[in-house]
């Protein structure tokens, strides 16, 4: 009994961060896919003078699918839905509010599974550290 209990509590732990892990890499890859569809409309509509999208990433679906993503993620690895903010002509902005669903903005590195994801432009502004 005593092993058993020696081992849940070494490795639940760990499998508990590795879940986390996985969740936040997967919610980056699908900010980078998101931000991919954006850039590729922007190129093929450079002046396009429609209203600015803020809030859900399914407020982009009418404008990319499907010609530019044949499924726009919606939703992070925790549940939530993606956010976005794109100004014709200003760039966009990407970003999920982490584990704990939380805006906190901060830029950089960081090191817990609660911190905002945000990519803008082109490039993470905010991201875990490692990534």
């Amino acid at each position: 009994m005593a092993i058993v209990l020696f081992l849940a509590a070494v490795f639940i732990p760990n499998l508990m961060t590795a879940m986390q892990r996985s969740k936040q890499k997967r919610t980056m890859a699908d900010i980078r896919t998101i931000a991919t569809a954006i850039e590729a409309y922007e190129t093929d509509h450079p002046d396009w003078k429609g209203s600015p999208i803020n809030g859900p990433s399914a407020k982009l679906a009418s404008l990319l699918q499907p010609t530019y993503i044949k499924q726009l993620p919606l939703i992070d690895g925790w549940r939530r839905p993606f956010l976005v903010s794109f100004r014709p002509g200003d760039g966009y902005k990407v970003w999920s509010n982490g584990r704990d669903g939380k805006r906190v903005p901060k830029e950089g590195a960081f090191r817990d599974f609660d911190g905002d994801m945000v990519y803008e432009n082109g490039t993470f502004t905010s991201f875990p550290e490692g990534a």
